[in-house]
């Protein structure tokens, strides 16, 4: 009995171990990589819904939008020396996941640049305080990935992850515009990503990524729900079973413990003398 009583106890033990070690691996801190160590990125949101399944999501500043390829887009105007254009982090704290964009690693900054005569992002380079960003001053380090105009937006940082798909919408109508300044590798903005143009993206129909990993939660949360739910009925089973007492048979039981024997009226007085009236 304590042998079937331990062994109910281990496995409700493992249903709540599994249920907490899915809600621990939602992480949704944010780190980028910046002069080539890791450190937290304070002030980023990760671009999507955060899953179990799915833990490792790049990650842009709130407000912004997150664009193919891991690249950041500034919500608004930029300003002097920026680009509106950076490398995004991601919510994997060794940075070693698909999601962590690799490039500008080595640098100060994540700020990049679009070089339209030679199609390919630049790293910003910086001011002489190693600080202050300077897009038309970009380094050596360049990348190849699509223009501006190619790059759709796939997800509209809000100001506070997104662990369930009911919270948001990862997919929105963004449309992004984007001109050449000079002939000069200089890329700027020409507005909001709110505004239309030639350039302008829209995101495929259908479910989008934040639904397709909520509806997987929600399937995990319910798979979960069920495993306890039959734990629990073996374990109210098995008690059961061990309080009956020795020998103890269901199927015969009313006949021998609760059955009455019905006595006719011949039977009643049988064995007694009759008297006869005088």
């Amino acid at each position: 009995m304590k042998h079937a009583m331990l062994h109910s106890k281990a496995c409700l033990g493992f249903g709540l171990l599994l249920v907490r070690s899915t809600l621990a691996t939602l992480n949704t801190n944010c780190f980028r990589m910046s002069n080539g160590e890791v450190t937290e990125n304070i002030g980023a949101v990760p671009c999507g819904v955060v899953t179990a399944n799915s833990p490792n999501v790049a990650c842009c500043n709130a407000g912004n939008y997150c664009l193919e390829d891991y690249i950041c887009m500034d919500s608004g105007t930029p300003a002097t020396g920026f680009s509106g254009y950076y490398t995004g982090g991601c919510t994997d704290i060794t940075y070693l996941d698909k999601t962590c964009n690799p490039y500008c690693r080595s640098l100060p900054r994540a700020d990049i640049i679009y070089n339209n005569q030679t199609q390919l992002w630049s790293c910003c380079g910086t001011e002489s305080d190693n600080s202050t960003v300077n897009c038309n001053d970009p380094t050596t380090q360049v990348f190849e990935d699509p223009a501006p105009t190619a790059l759709t937006a796939t997800f509209s940082v809000g100001s506070t992850a997104v662990t369930s798909a009911a919270a948001s919408t990862s997919s929105s109508s963004i449309v992004t515009t984007s001109s050449s300044s000079s002939t000069s590798s200089a890329t700027t903005s020409s507005g909001s990503p709110a505004q239309t143009g030639t350039g302008a993206t829209q995101p495929s129909s259908g479910l989008s990524t934040g639904a397709k990993a909520g509806i997987g939660v929600g399937v995990a949360i319910v798979g979960i729900a069920v495993l306890a739910g039959v734990i629990f009925a073996l374990y109210r089973r098995r008690r059961r079973e061990e309080m009956q007492p020795p020998g103890y048979d269901p199927k015969t039981a009313p006949a021998e413990l609760g059955a009455v024997r019905e006595v006719k009226p011949a039977e009643m007085g049988a064995g007694q003398p009759v008297l006869e009236m005088p």
